[in-house]
């Protein structure tokens, strides 16, 4: 896998650009639950991934349990899916399709409320998988 450049946006968050595919169809094919890219914050203080709850109702994700998070708002038990994830990229690699790279194992997404710029998070279950490398520039990439 090629790194995957991320940016810095005028607030200094890390963010990247992904997509979600359908974990529950067939594995080879690839069924995205959105139409565009979508944001996501990259946030080492986070354990689980979460997608906002709106995107999570709206892209009809399928709750397959209950998982506890601590976030922001407190504690709090957030419905959780499976997805299976894609860091958009612009460079052909290995596992490549259609300029995604696809994570090779299913990811857990638990709904969180939104408190950002962004519409989710990658926490340290898929950083952990990837690997994460910033620079002294702040610049940083995944993988």
């Amino acid at each position: 896998m090629l790194p995957i450049e991320g940016r810095l946006l005028r607030n200094g968050l890390p963010m990247v650009e992904i997509r979600l595919f359908d974990a529950f169809c067939n594995p080879m094919e690839l069924r995205p639950l959105h139409d565009a890219p979508l944001t996501a914050l990259v946030d080492t203080g986070a354990s689980i991934s979460g997608v906002y709850f709106s995107l999570y109702r709206s892209m009809g994700l399928r709750t397959i349990r209950d998982i506890p998070a601590i976030g922001i708002g407190g504690e709090q038990n957030c419905p959780a899916s499976l997805v299976r994830l894609a860091l958009v990229k612009q460079a052909e690699a290995i596992n490549d399709v259609n300029g995604f790279y696809i994570l090779p194992d299913d990811v857990t997404v638990a709904a969180i409320q939104n408190h950002g710029s962004f519409d989710m998070i990658l926490g340290m279950d898929v950083i952990r998988t990837l690997g994460l490398t910033i620079e002294r520039s702040g610049s940083f990439r995944l993988g």
